[in-house]
């Protein structure tokens, strides 16, 4: 895991543990623990110069890790500031030598512990039962941030390699019927790669979609986008993502994930061949 973090395996490995990823969610939990562990390391001084420029190149790719990344630092900061205090405001050297020790290895689950001990002497003397449209909603936000995780993965690699169901999208501006697009999606299959084709005289450095109902409410996004050789926008999606309903997916364009701007928008009507 530690090595596929960093982006030290060969392309077979990278596509079994992504696989992986998709299907045994034991194992994807255990991934986030060593994404916090990698993160630990980087942050304490624990990777070696290698490492630390392959965590560089390869880890620092979203902005969740990143805010993970200075949530760690301004712990390590205090955590330096208390190695710092005099010997004498402690019983025992030994004692703090090991409590600093275990704050070094599991920073950010104390870290998190901390805000939610806060929120939550904030918060919970103000709330009474909790009513079940909350909890649904919660449920909901997770399943989001679960399904944002894994094609977050799938899309970070120029890998065309797994057999995809493939479809080429054209924005509303550039169909003249006006239809909507249908994709019909046959049984048993996994991923769904769109070519999203960009308006004439639109280039970027980075690209983005939110994917939304018809109406407009957004279900989940993909950030950092890959072109083909042809210039079209990558959008690689399990076909579970994409139950049967009608989409509108919006192409978001700039010079990195904080500035942005709306590129185009394509409709998509999603049809799932449940015949044998």
């Amino acid at each position: 895991m530690r090595s596929y973090l960093l982006g030290d395996v060969d392309e077979t490995s990278r596509d079994d543990v992504e696989l992986r990823l998709f299907t045994d969610k034991d194992y994807a939990d255990r991934m986030s623990t060593a994404e916090d562990n990698l993160i630990d390391d980087y942050v304490f001084g624990g990777l070696s110069q290698s490492e630390r420029e392959k965590f560089d190149a390869n880890f620092l790719i979203n902005d969740e890790r990143q805010k993970k990344i200075r949530i760690a630092q301004a712990f390590e900061v205090y955590v330096g500031e208390k190695r710092q205090a005099p010997a004498d405001s402690f019983t025992t050297s030994e004692l703090w030598h090991s409590s600093i020790l275990f704050l070094q290895r599991h920073k950010v689950l104390i870290s998190c512990s901390a805000v939610a001990i806060v929120l939550l002497a904030v918060f919970v003397p103000r709330l009474k039962v909790p009513p079940a449209p909350n909890n649904a909603l919660t449920e909901l936000n997770a399943r989001r941030v679960d399904l944002e995780r894994q094609l977050e993965q799938l899309n970070r690699y120029d890998d065309n390699s797994q057999p995809a169901l493939e479809a080429v999208l054209q924005s509303k501006h550039l169909r003249e019927d006006g239809e909507t697009q249908k994709l019909v999606v046959p049984k048993n299959t996994t991923f769904i790669r769109l070519k999203l084709q960009l308006p004439a005289g639109i280039r970027h450095e980075r690209y983005g979609a939110i994917v939304q109902t018809v109406q407009g409410d957004e279900l989940f996004k993909v950030n950092d986008l890959k072109t083909d050789t042809n210039g079209a926008v990558v959008l690689k999606l399990t076909s579970g993502a994409l139950p049967p309903e009608d989409y509108q997916i919006q192409l978001m364009g700039g010079t990195s994930l904080t500035v942005m701007r709306d590129v185009a928008r394509y409709n998509l009507r999603v049809i799932h061949d449940t015949s044998s």
